[in-house]
């Protein structure tokens, strides 16, 4: 920062007589002022919905849409691709697993949209961050290898 002088007598223009160097620091650190304002907005918020009689455990609750519209370019391994039948297998989060309907064919077509109410919370986002959404095709017409026609399959 520089100081400057009012007027300088001989030259009539301002002249720098010093400079003075200062620190600065904040009364609170800055990690508290977020926390502080993130807590206002929350208390805020929950003054709103009971002002309009909004239960704050329904505007947490989301909804969450899966959809699987279908396949392209099948291949298998054991036999005619054109003689496959697929269906696909999901589970999400704590809910019922997902079985799709049977369809035909290398390309076949599932639409198939599935909506799970879910309430945000720790244990939701945690499983999101943690967890991917493993989607596992089968073939209804596979061909079944490993166990002797009549014999028992092991349960191990």
């Amino acid at each position: 920062m520089r100081i400057l002088s009012a007027k300088n007598v001989t030259g009539g223009q301002d002249a720098i007589i010093g400079s003075l160097k200062f620190k600065m620091r904040m009364r609170r650190p800055v990690g508290e002022a977020v926390r502080y304002f993130r807590e206002k907005n929350e208390v805020e918020n929950i003054k709103a919905f009971s002002r309009t009689g909004a239960d704050s455990s329904q505007s947490r609750r989301k909804l969450v849409t899966i959809q699987i519209v279908g396949c392209r370019d099948l291949v298998v391994k054991y036999g005619d691709v054109a003689n496959i039948s697929p269906f696909f297998y999901y589970q999400f989060y704590d809910f019922d697993e997902r079985y799709s309907p049977t369809a035909m064919g290398k390309n076949p077509t599932f639409e198939d949209a599935q909506n799970y109410e879910v309430l945000m919370d720790a244990k939701l986002v945690n499983y999101l961050q943690r967890e991917n959404l493993e989607i596992i095709l089968f073939d209804d017409n596979a061909p079944i290898t490993g166990i002797d026609r009549g014999a028992q399959a092991s349960g191990e």
